[in-house]
C-alpha cells in the first residue's frame, strides 16, 4: 500500500469521488464510516457531500455523521448548485436563502475546509442571454451566500461549462468568491490545461484533482472521446499545472485538493488509486 506523503505546508487531500467498490470493501456508497476508513488507510482526511444529501439523511445518520467526523479528525467539503438561470428574481432569491439556511446548519458539524458549488444549467455555447447578464445573476444570487459562510471559503467549480477565464470574472464580480479548479475538465470544452491552470491559479481555493486521456473519435463527426486513468496518466498536464497552483495561488499553505479518479475501462480500481497515491508523493516531493 502506498501511503500519502506529508503534504506541502497544511494543504488537505481527500477524495471526491469516483468511489469504486473495491475502495468500500462491500460496503454501500453512501457508508461514510467506510470513506473514512478507506482515507485514514492512506493518510488522507477529506470527502464530500451535497448540503441536499444532509437534508435527506434522518437526524440519527446525520448525528453519526458528525460524530465520526469529529472522532476521526476528518472534514466533509459540502456543495450545491447554483440557482437556474431561467429562474425569477424572486425564486433566485429563495433558493439563495434555502442554501445560506443549510451552510448556517452543517458547516460547522462537517468540519467544512471549502463548500463548493457549479453554474447549475448555464454554460458558455448555451445563447441564453449575454455572459455580462449571467454574470449580474451569479453575483446576485452568490453574494450573500458567500457572505453567510463567513469564515468558511466557498468556491464555484469550473465544471466543463465555462472556460476558466469566464469563471474568473464571475469571481471577480462576487467578493469573497475563489476558484474549485477541475485540472481536467478544460479538456472537455477544448481549454488548454496550462493555459486554465494559469488563469485558475490566482483564485483557486481547491481543486478536483483529475487526468483524462484524449482519443479522437473513430465515426463523424469530428470530436474526441475521453477516458478516464491514474493521474499523471493523461492529458491534463497535472505536474505543470499543481507546480503552477502552489506558486500563484494566495491558498497555497491551505489547499483543499480532492482527487477525482476515473479509471480506464481495462484498469483495476485498486491499482488506478496505488498509482495515482504514488504520483502525487512524487509531486508533493518535486520528483516530477
Amino acid at each position: 500500500m502506498v501511503e500519502l506523503s506529508t503534504p506541502p505546508k497544511k494543504n488537505t487531500w481527500g477524495l471526491a469521488h469516483a468511489w469504486y467498490p473495491e475502495y468500500l470493501e462491500g460496503h454501500p456508497a453512501d457508508d461514510f464510516q467506510a470513506k473514512i476508513r478507506f482515507l485514514k488507510r492512506y493518510g488522507m482526511t477529506t470527502f464530500i457531500c451535497s448540503f441536499d444529501e444532509l437534508d435527506r439523511m434522518s437526524k440519527e445518520r446525520r448525528q453519526d455523521l458528525f460524530a465520526a467526523i469529529e472522532a476521526e479528525a476528518m472534514e466533509v467539503s459540502p456543495h450545491f448548485t447554483c440557482c437556474s438561470m431561467a429562474a425569477s428574481a424572486d425564486e433566485r432569491k429563495r433558493e439563495a436563502q434555502r442554501i445560506a439556511g443549510q451552510i448556517d446548519t452543517y458547516a460547522l458539524s462537517l468540519r467544512a475546509p471549502l463548500i463548493a458549488c457549479t453554474a447549475g444549467d448555464s454554460y458558455r455555447y448555451d445563447r441564453i442571454m449575454s455572459f455580462e447578464e449571467k454574470v449580474a445573476r451569479f453575483a446576485e444570487f452568490l453574494g450573500p451566500i458567500v457572505a453567510t459562510a463567513a469564515d468558511i471559503r466557498v468556491a464555484i467549480e469550473n465544471h466543463a461549462d465555462y472556460y476558466v477565464s469566464e469563471i474568473v470574472k464571475i469571481i471577480q464580480a462576487v467578493p469573497g468568491l475563489g476558484l474549485l479548479f477541475d485540472t481536467a475538465n478544460s479538456l472537455h470544452i477544448g481549454e488548454h490545461p496550462y493555459k486554465a491552470a494559469a488563469d485558475a491559479a490566482p483564485y483557486t481555493m481547491g481543486t478536483h484533482f483529475k487526468d483524462h486521456v484524449m482519443t479522437r473519435g473513430s465515426a463523424p463527426p469530428l470530436h474526441y472521446e475521453i477516458e478516464g486513468c491514474a493521474l499523471g496518466e493523461g492529458d491534463a498536464m497535472l505536474a505543470k499545472c499543481y507546480r503552477e497552483i502552489l506558486d500563484k495561488s494566495p491558498y497555497a499553505d491551505r489547499l483543499v485538493m480532492l482527487i477525482e479518479l476515473f479509471k480506464g475501462e481495462k484498469e483495476d480500481s485498486l491499482e488506478c488509486w496505488e498509482k495515482s497515491v504514488k504520483f502525487i508523493n512524487q509531486l508533493i516531493a518535486g520528483d516530477v
